[in-house]
């Protein structure tokens, strides 16, 4: 094969994954679940970027646009959860700063970092997901991300708090929230979750799961004279068809 041949293959399987690509990122925008499943499955890259839209990825519009089912499909396929488009944004800063409580969860149960900072100059530089909660007075979120390990005193490029951006904004409630928060564990903590079966994939209704494994963790750091937390898992199939699943999570010392 010739140079020049080479050189128009290259470009025709180049246009191929970009078209594919496109395609997946418009049915994640759209909520098309099973064009996005039928797409993963076809082999394309699950972290292409679309250079129309900040280079964001699939999971980025699918986090914009609320469309839970789409972001699992995703992550559930291999997409990178901490993504970043031209201005440092991940996926879970844009599902914060609309305001999209289950994508949080979710995404915050598949560890994304909470810690990576924005680097679009002379606009929120250095802010983390939890300066997004509070500039936009997103209080439930914070507490979720507080919850998390998110750092309150973790500051933006002029120095700024969550706490000090809430206030700034007239969030004085949040402000005090964020500024004031202090992990206590309750050793004697029982929580309960539901989630439902699809295929093989359990999706879980996140908020309780991702308390209890905060719990063992700041435990450990808060109570250094009582490192070990013992976390027991108790499932219990709701019918023979294993539609439905409680989980109850019982923590003590």
């Amino acid at each position: 094969m010739g140079k020049l041949a080479v050189v128009c293959f290259a470009a025709l399987v180049g246009a191929i994954l970009a078209t594919n690509g496109l395609d997946l990122w418009n049915a994640a925008k759209l909520g098309d679940l099973d064009s996005v499943n039928e797409i993963l499955a076809s082999g394309t890259d699950p972290n292409w970027r679309n250079p129309a839209s900040y280079n964001q990825t699939a999971l980025h519009i699918a986090s914009d646009e609320n469309n839970l089912a789409v972001v699992n499909a995703l992550l559930a396929g291999g997409a990178d959860i901490d993504a970043l488009d031209n201005y440092g944004w991940t996926p879970i800063m844009y599902a914060t700063s609309y305001g999209h409580l289950n994508i949080v969860q979710t995404l915050i149960a598949a560890n994304a970092n909470l810690t990576i900072s924005l680097n679009n100059k002379g606009r929120w530089e250095g802010y983390t997901v939890l300066h997004i909660a509070a500039k936009n007075n997103k209080t439930e979120i914070a507490e979720l991300l507080l919850e998390a390990g998110a750092d309150k005193k973790q500051q933006d490029i002029n120095g700024k708090t969550p706490g000090y951006v809430a206030r700034e904004n007239k969030h004085i409630d949040l402000a005090n929230m964020i500024d004031n928060y202090t992990y206590t564990p309750d050793i004697n903590l029982t929580l309960i979750i539901t989630g439902v079966i699809c295929g093989s994939a359990v999706f879980i209704s996140v908020i309780s799961y991702l308390v209890v494994r905060c719990v063992k963790a700041r435990h450990a750091r808060d109570k250094p004279e009582q490192p070990h937390v013992e976390v027991k898992e108790h499932i219990t199939f709701v019918n023979e068809e294993n539609i439905e699943m409680e989980h109850i999570y019982e923590i003590a010392d």
